[in-house]
Order: structure tokens, then sequence, then C-alpha cells
């Protein structure tokens, strides 16, 4: 049997799994997730997606949140808990509308000089 399935958005791997259960589900069939497993809720799609990767009768076909999450893979290795608070969702448009407006080269300028000369930057900025 084929199940297909869509935009779960964060939805828990337990209650996928119980889902799944409920149709009898087994390595027999077969299951389409159409995009969009991941983002809005519960853990962020995260176990969906850790589950996903061990099955071999079930396949993501990629959505518009996972492409999005994918144009960003460059953040992969410095998501933690400590960097997402530095840049929250305010922060996060501030500097997007900064570096759209071509922030960009001021900022790589900025990043060699030490953190002294930067705030002596910042502080004459804020006069």
């Amino acid at each position: 049997m084929t199940y297909v399935i869509s935009d779960l958005h964060g939805y828990r791997i337990e209650k996928l799994k119980e889902l799944l259960e409920k149709t009898n589900f087994s390595e027999d069939d077969r299951l389409y997730i159409l995009g969009d497993v991941i983002d809005r809720n519960g853990d962020g799609g995260i176990g969906v997606l850790q589950w996903l990767i061990k099955q071999p009768n079930a396949e993501l076909i990629m959505g518009n949140h996972e492409a999005m999450l994918l144009a960003c893979d460059f953040i992969f290795e410095n998501v933690t808990d400590a960097f997402l608070e530095d840049f929250d969702e305010k922060k996060n448009r501030l500097l997007i509308n900064y570096l759209f407006n071509g922030g960009g080269v001021t900022l790589r300028n900025l990043a060699k000089l030490d953190i002294n000369a930067r705030y002596d930057i910042v502080n004459y900025l804020h006069k």
C-alpha cells in the first residue's frame, strides 16, 4: 500500500508513528511525505527527519520549508542556543534589512578591527 501525507510542520514523531500504526503501516508499504516536515510546531520536525533517514520505505519530497532551510545550510555549524539567543527574530529582520541595503561590506571591514575599535565606531555613531 502507498501512503501520502504532507505539511507536518513539526508534527511529533510519536504522533506520526501512532497514525501509521492505525493504518497497519508495514515495511511492505511505502510512505511519501510531500514536503514541509519542518518548522512551526513541536520539535520543528527534527524527530521526523531523523526517523525518515532510517526508513527505507519512506521518502520526503522536499517542500518550500526544507528548501529555505537548505538555502541557509551555511549556518548549521554555528547553530547553538547561545547563537539563537543573540539573533532573535527582531534582530534577524534588522540584520537582513541592513545586509539587503549594502551593509555587508561594512560588516566585513568591521570584522577586521579589534573589538575596542568596533565599539569606538559604534559609540561615535550613537552620539
